[in-house]
């Protein structure tokens, strides 16, 4: 974070000039995860975790109020689907990384799974999450959802916004299941920031 905290207007001028997202084609029996990051912030992955499958193309960094994709397919014996999860991060306050995990799911057998969900961080206010380290927390990501997917996470943060008064915002992931799979993670304020 450079200088604070966008604020509200900031943000919606912001989310309302981005560029529509590229629609990946992935192959048969894989899967295109979508990610639209509608915040100020740079989502880096940093970790990855396959119960089957790999990656046709791999994650890359997504820039702030910008679009990325991967696509993952089946191995060569292409006999489980593909199913897992890739970490990001970013840095919502100097000094704080916050981890973002994106879970997908092709299986052989069963229906498109989609789901995102934040780590716990001492330095934030709210999570829905409990903190766990980076490789149980990737894993964990799908495979602790698989049962009951988390298609919504948040957590909030509090520092302050471009003019220096106290702001706090919230980071919210959604997530829709399909072929070409979305995940949309926007930031908002919750106090101050205007």
């Amino acid at each position: 974070m450079a200088n604070g905290f966008l604020s509200q207007t900031q943000l919606e001028l912001s989310i309302a000039n981005m560029a529509p997202p590229p629609v990946p084609q992935p192959p048969p029996g894989g899967q295109a995860i979508i990610i639209v990051n509608q915040t100020q912030f740079s989502l880096s992955p940093i970790d990855q975790f396959f119960d089957s499958g790999e990656f046709a193309v791999a994650p890359l960094p997504i820039s702030p109020f910008n679009s990325g994709s991967f696509i993952v397919t089946p191995t060569s014996s292409g006999t489980a689907g593909v199913t897992g999860a890739v970490a990001f991060t970013f840095e919502p306050l100097p000094s704080v990384i916050c981890n973002l995990g994106a879970g997908f799911g092709n299986p052989l057998f069963g229906s498109f799974d989609c789901n995102v969900a934040f780590d716990a961080d001492h330095n934030q206010i709210v999570n829905s999450n409990p903190i766990l380290p980076l490789g149980d927390f990737t894993q964990g990501t799908y495979n602790a959802n698989s049962t009951s997917p988390v298609f919504s996470s948040s957590t909030q943060y509090a520092g302050t916004d471009t003019n220096g008064s106290p702001t706090i915002i919230q980071i919210t992931g959604n997530s829709t299941p399909a072929f070409v799979a979305s995940i949309i993670i926007t930031q908002t304020i919750v106090s101050g920031g205007q």
